[in-house]
């Protein structure tokens, strides 16, 4: 695990770690849509959910148990209760008998049909927590893994913060006491949003994107020196927050000292590898007089112009070529008298 995915030594992040799930957290966190089938235990809601996908069940009632693994939720719908009832009781008592040994996380049955009652004392002498949904199985499997591969993506914690400036999701980082709250909190009096400040947990959705959201316990708070914690929902209303954000970009506040080279041109577009990306990263020397907050926001307007094909420098841009070009002097080729 990558416990320093920055090559500055001045940020500070947690070790990548892979959540899991149980499935009593599982039910609490989607239980407008899900209602037991079956009197539970402990047991039964203390298993691990960490498969993202469920999976239906029909294969496994046909004999096929191979596949069957523990950590997974396995969809009980409308073809498999056809199924499972018209076999005969022997056949019954041998399917569920494989299924023993399987170590299911949880059953669901969707549509909201009433479970067969050979399943609910499976359930209940095994342990296994027997849910039930109104969704068709279709529905309940786009929903449910969509909600899991966001609860059980890889997560990293970076000591930083968050920010949507324009629309675009941009990282703050550096070391503790730089100015990277000041700056949040005069960018939300600009209009922009804040949507993490001190911890930023940074998850891997599908290896898609880079998702960043606040620890609950941190949600909607900034702290400043000198003035303490305090609530931005409640000092500037629910406009200046934000829950979650893709991080786009990156920024690294670094005290200015004079033997640091820092960028004055800006021709290349540097990267910081994060949780397996690429993110777009500078660095802003922090001195004072700079306005970090008004910097902050050209950034992400260069950013866009960037990610829209254009070059903020314009024309300029073309000069600078034409100038380190072999030749390009315009009095090179004639002679003075």
């Amino acid at each position: 695990m990558n416990k320093d995915p920055f090559s500055s030594k001045a940020v500070v992040a947690d070790e990548i770690r892979k959540p899991s799930l149980s499935v009593g957290e599982f039910y609490e966190k989607n239980g407008h849509h899900l209602t037991l089938g079956a009197p539970y235990s402990p047991t039964a809601m203390g298993r691990l959910v960490d498969k993202k996908r469920l999976q239906k069940l029909g294969m496994a009632l046909a004999g096929f148990m191979d596949y069957l693994q523990p950590g997974r939720i396995y969809v009980f719908g409308n073809t498999e209760t056809r199924f499972f009832q018209k076999q005969h009781p022997q056949i019954k008592a041998d399917i569920l008998a494989s299924l023993r040994s399987k170590r299911l996380s949880c059953l669901l049955v969707t549509q909201h049909r009433e479970p067969p009652v050979e399943l609910v004392d499976f359930a209940r002498a095994n342990e296994i927590a027997l849910l039930r949904t109104n969704l068709d199985s279709s529905s309940a499997m786009y929903l449910f893994t969509e909600f899991l591969e966001r609860e059980l993506s890889p997560r990293l914690a970076i000591h930083g913060v968050l920010m949507d400036v324009y629309g675009v999701g941009v990282l703050l980082v550096g070391e503790s006491g730089v100015g990277k709250s000041e700056c949040a909190l005069e960018l939300v009096l600009k209009g922009h949003r804040i949507v993490a400040d001190d911890t930023v947990e940074i998850r891997s959705i599908g290896k898609k994107q880079l998702a960043g959201s606040a620890p609950a316990e941190l949600q909607d708070v900034l702290e400043l020196r000198g003035i303490g914690i305090v609530n931005i929902r409640e000092l500037f209303g629910i406009s200046a927050i934000r829950r979650t954000k893709d991080v786009n970009f990156i920024i690294e506040l670094e005290r200015w000292t004079p033997e640091k080279h820092f960028d004055r041109l800006g021709l290349d577009i540097n990267t910081q590898p994060l949780m397996g990306f690429e993110v777009p990263y500078i660095v802003i020397p922090v001195a004072p007089g700079r306005n970090l907050a008004t910097l902050v926001e050209v950034a992400c307007r260069v950013y866009l112009m960037r990610y829209h094909g254009l070059h903020p420098m314009g024309s300029f841009i073309n000069f600078l070529k034409h100038d380190e070009s072999p030749g390009g002097d315009p009095g090179d080729g004639e002679d003075e008298e």
